[in-house]
């Protein structure tokens, strides 16, 4: 198996180790120009799938374990992600419309999770024809943990330290040490920590 590089455009830089290029299994699309996509080492994962649009950045890096990550940026956007991310099962993140995505280092993202910074489709107000539902960055700090099913949508931003419960969903800051359930997510708790390791 290995990790088929399908470059169809002009000018895309696409960084990853030859190793991981010959021993894993996904692909990486650069469907347009101007892309580039860095996936640092040491690294480890069954399945990467990445597909870029036009002057797309996207970035994972070291120390990264995933399961299956799909990663998208059709149009201008950047998705970057620090060190040490854990992906358990089949995650998805598409950031559109150059609205990007951030998440910082040692974050833990259970499977079906799921990452818009973009509708994807347009809502306008009917008396004015005017759009009213454009993208929006996301930003994911340092240290954070989303359970199975989250769906973490334009706009978010959820601060350090913070556990987002199954099957949330995301549309709103969650400040710092927090636990945040429901749809639409709420806190429940503040002052928490945690840890990947079950003590």
């Amino acid at each position: 198996m290995a990790i088929e590089i399908i470059d169809e455009g002009q000018g895309n830089v696409i960084l990853l180790d030859p190793y991981h290029k010959e021993n894993g299994s996904g692909q990486i699309r650069c469907i347009g120009n101007n892309n580039k996509v860095v996936i640092r080492n040491p690294l480890v994962f069954n399945k990467l799938f990445v597909e870029a649009g036009n002057g797309a950045n996207i970035v994972v890096g070291e120390h990264a374990a995933v399961n299956e990550l799909w990663l998208n940026s059709p149009r201008g956007a950047s998705i970057k992600i620090g060190r040490g991310l854990q992906v358990n099962g089949s995650v998805a993140i598409r950031a559109d419309e150059e609205a990007n995505i951030t998440m910082g280092d040692n974050c833990l993202l259970a499977p079906g999770v799921k990452i818009w910074s973009s509708d994807m489709h347009s809502i306008f107000e009917q008396s004015t024809g005017k759009r009213i539902n454009h993208a929006r960055d996301i930003i994911i700090e340092d240290h954070v943990w989303l359970c199975d099913e989250v769906k973490v949508l334009k706009g978010s931003i959820i601060r350090s330290n913070s556990v987002i419960g199954s099957n949330s969903v995301v549309a709103r800051e969650i400040p710092a040490n927090s636990v945040a359930v429901g749809n639409p997510v709420q806190v429940k708790k503040t002052g928490i920590n945690w840890s990947i390791d079950l003590i």
